[in-house]
């Protein structure tokens, strides 16, 4: 999760740049971007550039994608893909109900083909 301000106004970039650090110091592999607390979109993108710029290569960032709109989801994956996020986690949205398992293969292998980041798939259960 990104850190906040205090008053939960805005991201509180000193609090995520020590957070990288700390789990690159912990030697933590990597560390997912999460999406699921509120953050606009434009909060998230910011989100992201803040956390590869002091991750510096250091560590890897699979950007998971929990967003209420597939466009939306592509979206974000073509942006995380150009500020250097390393992989897409694959999910599908609160609002998805598939009614079969090729509306599921469809919707990811949908988010998967327009990104080049590589996507590992995560089922959901309800």
């Amino acid at each position: 999760m990104p850190s906040y301000s205090a008053d939960l106004r805005r991201l509180n970039e000193a609090g995520i740049r020590h957070d990288v650090r700390r789990n690159i110091e912990l030697g933590f592999w990597g560390a997912l971007l999460v999406s699921e607390c509120g953050t606009s979109d434009e909060e998230y993108r910011r989100f992201m550039e803040i956390a590869v710029d002091e991750a510096k290569g250091q560590s890897p960032f699979p950007d998971p994608r929990h967003f209420r709109y597939r466009a939306q989801i592509i979206a974000m994956a073509k942006a995380g893909e150009e500020i250097g996020v390393s992989g897409l986690l694959l999910g599908q949205p609160n609002s998805f109900y598939p009614r079969s398992e090729d509306e599921v293969y469809e919707h990811l292998a949908g988010v998967a083909n327009s990104t080049r980041l590589a996507g590992v798939s995560v089922a959901t259960c309800r």
